[in-house]
């Protein structure tokens, strides 16, 4: 379901780099930037036709024994002005942002070269629209990260009075209200990171502080990640660290099970030893990418991960997801396997770094420095 608004120009209300899988709006390759026509937002919102999508705060009247009578106590309702179309009621307190308010804070990255507009929309006649913004990350950081890093964020604006204003990272890039809300919950269920902010007086200056709280220094967060990776690939594990890191943090082996006697318990310690079985076969050199047993990155911390991360995405008979299978891999159980995993697997890789730079201090006699000894 996309659920695209009509904009005040009669057209599609999206816009996007690539064409969406619903077909509408406009897709402009080439993205948006400033000239002296305007800024990148201003083209984005534009093209998108979510620009001049007004929202105005009117009184309230009711008929009420035959008379029309006007709704006290600072109540207000929120209406699209160009279609007159009713999105919530509000108290007085409320404070409107417009669509253009809202995502033009999205400017200040775009003209830093941090990052480039993606998509920009309106959903429910205009009651919520979205922008998403691709973070400009160096080559060799995309090349680290690998293919299942998306580096997106994304703002949402809700001009209903039923959610906050929304700034978050984002597992993908947001087209339409399905998309919207898996990225919705994957901030809302703490595997994305998210500032929400409320409708408020003064809320400009709140998004902009909201903005450079969460995004700045993105670029080198993502850094970080890629050297996290990079280490990953560098370490071999042994056969007890791999068991500890993985398979005991995901699949441990209850005692229960192995002391079970009935049908049952059984079973579910087979399919458990199975899913064990699995994860240990792609370590050594059967995940995706990988060449068998002989290849230099066979039974390496980065092996696990990928084991792991390929095993819980696309393995629907050992690993199960309850209700929709995305959403669990993206945000739900599914993915917080593949967290604990990740977490454990830089914890055990620091570790051991810096224990093999100890020992190279120790061993050249206690003259060298801690940074000669990463050098060496």
């Amino acid at each position: 379901m996309d659920n695209i608004a009509i904009g005040v120009n009669g057209r599609e209300c999206f816009a996007g780099r690539t064409a969406a899988w619903h077909g509408k709006g406009i897709v402009r390759p080439e993205g948006w930037t400033r000239n002296a026509d305007g800024s990148a937002i201003d083209h984005l919102l534009t093209d998108a036709d979510i620009k001049d999508i007004r929202i105005g705060k009117q009184k309230i009247y009711i008929m009420h024994a035959n008379k029309l009578r006007k709704v006290e106590g600072g109540w207000a309702a929120l209406v699209r002005e160009d279609t007159g179309d009713v999105f919530g009621v509000v108290k007085k307190r409320y404070a409107v942002l417009q669509n253009l308010q809202g995502f033009r804070i999205a400017d200040a990255l775009i003209d830093a070269g941090v990052a480039e507009a993606e998509t920009a929309g309106s959903i429910r006649n205009g009651a919520r629209s979205f922008v998403t913004l691709k973070f400009s990350l160096p080559d060799e950081t995309l090349k680290a990260l690998g293919d299942g890093i998306l580096p997106y964020g994304v703002i949402s604006l809700d001009h209903a009075a039923k959610q906050r204003v929304i700034v978050q990272n984002s597992p993908l890039v947001v087209v339409c209200e399905n998309t919207l809300h898996m990225a919705q919950s994957a901030a809302f269920g703490g595997t994305a990171r998210y500032i929400a902010l409320r409708h408020d007086n003064g809320i400009e200056g709140k998004l902009e502080s909201a903005v450079t709280n969460l995004w700045g220094g993105i670029i080198e967060q993502y850094g970080t990640m890629a050297k996290q990776y990079d280490l990953m690939r560098r370490t071999s594990l042994n056969e007890a660290e791999f068991n500890a890191s993985v398979l005991d943090a995901i699949l441990a082996i209850p005692d229960k099970l192995v002391k079970g006697t009935t049908k049952r318990e059984q079973t579910s310690l087979g399919k458990l030893r199975d899913k064990r079985d699995m994860l240990t076969d792609l370590w050594n050199g059967n995940a995706k990418g990988l060449s068998g047993g002989d290849d230099p990155l066979a039974r390496t911390a980065w092996a696990a991960y990928q084991g792991v991360t390929e095993a819980v995405q696309h393995d629907r008979t050992h690993f199960k997801a309850q209700g929709f299978r995305d959403a669990s891999v993206m945000f739900g159980r599914l993915a917080q396997m593949q967290d604990v995993v990740l977490d454990n697997l830089v914890d055990l890789c620091v570790a051991k770094t810096e224990e093999s730079l100890v020992d190279r201090i120790v061993e050249s006699g206690g003259g060298n420095t801690l940074l000669d000894a990463i050098v060496a």
